[in-house]
């Protein structure tokens, strides 16, 4: 959830230049979803609960998604006043690339999207977190550019 936190924040941020996301989801309500009507009502009734994503055990408190339930990404992205760049994998198990379509649609320009081939939402593999790598890296290189009159 580090893009929809990132979306969020870069709102209050005006010193941000740009945000990237990877296998955001345009509402935080699609992890409820995501999670499992079972965990979700263990986590209500009990507090917490662990959960299984991309076969990794996580501890869900009750507090998070209440946290989760008054945010929206898609409606962070639409106010954002930097580039917008979102990357889902197209195989992504956990979050429906749909979301990150979604998230892309309600962005304001200048936004960017990119979809993430034979990888997954964790991006399991080196060679797709390296390939995720160049790709960010091309997108980002002109930030990084200086104007040709800028001293040396």
């Amino acid at each position: 959830l580090g893009g929809a936190a990132a979306i969020e924040a870069a709102r209050h941020l005006p010193s941000v230049r740009q945000v990237v996301t990877i296998g955001t989801p345009s509402s935080l309500q699609v992890l409820h979803g995501t999670l499992g009507a079972d965990a979700v009502q263990r986590i209500m009734r009990d507090g917490a609960a662990q959960v299984t994503l991309s076969n990794r055990n996580f501890t869900i408190q009750r507090q998070f998604l209440d946290d989760l339930a008054m945010h929206s990404p898609a409606r962070s992205a639409a106010s954002l006043h930097c580039p917008l760049l979102v990357m889902h994998a197209l195989r992504d198990e956990v979050i429906p690339v749909s979301e990150g379509e979604a998230l892309f649609s309600a962005a304001v320009q200048p936004k960017s999207f990119v979809a993430l081939q034979d990888t997954t939402h964790m991006l399991a593999s080196r060679s797709s977190v390296t390939n995720a790598a160049n790709l960010l890296n091309a997108h980002l290189r002109p930030l990084h550019r200086r104007p040709a009159n800028a001293a040396s």
